[in-house]
């Protein structure tokens, strides 16, 4: 087992050359990085608005899952030709699509915030392509977003709509009855007061049940004919000129110390031996 006794004195024997390997080290990755593709990020923020909880999920994590769909992320894919973009060809390479929603979660990055908003980051080598990109994510979320709840807002009021009718056919078959009493029309039958009332209070029952389903039926409607933004941007998609890939600093000190270390491993055995 070794003592760090034996690890110091390789380090103090080989000072020189651990040194010489840090030097190569810092230098070959340094230049190394100028190979790599530069990238740049777009930053835009932006908040949940006309979305009514309806699950255990929040706002900001409904409109997430939104962000997220895979309709939002095909359809961007195609109007900005990102699978010729990304190098995938799904006719021929195996797990395309797999692929290209690994490529995209590089390039493409939604997280909530602390205030319940979502930061959204796009990076890519041209940062006014990255710009466009994350405008046109909120923008194609935005309207899917309007043709699902507005597409559920209808199905809802036509709902309502038939729920009414039965209401209405309903009260008016017990407003009959009633006028029928009151005008002693059914001769053949004798009707007590007590069903009198009764049907009384049917029919008011009936007409409160009536009113209270036709107010939801109306707000159902302004839901599916309105043209609501259901995102509302609070920072706008940031255009800018500093790269955020590759960060030189972090390669150096990441190759500097795996340099080290495995210098100073093959040193201990060697010194162990």
């Amino acid at each position: 087992m070794l003592s760090a006794n034996l690890i110091l004195q390789v380090i103090k024997q080989n000072t020189k050359l651990f040194l010489l390997v840090t030097i190569i080290a810092a230098l070959g990755t340094f230049g190394a990085t100028f190979l790599l593709k530069e990238k740049y990020k777009s930053v835009a923020v932006v908040f949940p608005v006309n979305i009514h909880q309806t699950s255990d999920e929040s706002n900001t994590e409904q409109l997430l899952q939104y962000f997220l769909s895979e309709d939002t992320k095909f359809e961007l894919a195609k109007k900005f030709n990102l699978f010729e973009r990304y190098g995938i060809d799904t006719t021929t390479t195996k797990g395309g699509k797999s692929l290209f929603n690994y490529e995209f979660s590089e390039h493409v990055s939604i997280k909530p915030t602390l205030s319940e908003s979502l930061e959204i980051t796009v990076k890519d080598t041209d940062p006014k392509f990255a710009q466009q990109l994350n405008a046109e994510l909120i923008k194609l979320t935005n309207l899917l977003l309007k043709e699902s709840k507005t597409k559920i807002a209808k199905q809802y009021y036509e709902n309502t709509r038939r729920a009414l009718n039965r209401h209405f056919i309903e009260f008016d078959s017990l407003k009959k009855e009633i006028e029928k009493i009151n005008l002693g029309i059914d001769v053949n039958k004798t009707t007590s007061d007590v069903e009198k009332k009764i049907i009384k209070e049917n029919i008011k029952a009936n007409f409160k049940s009536y009113a209270k389903l036709k107010q939801q039926s109306d707000i159902y409607l302004i839901d599916a004919v309105n043209n609501n933004d259901f995102v509302t941007v609070v920072s706008k998609p940031t255009l800018t000129d500093k790269r955020c890939y590759p960060l030189r600093s972090q390669f150096v000190i990441i190759a500097c110390l795996g340099a080290l270390l495995l210098t100073l491993i093959i040193k201990l055995i060697k010194a162990n031996n």
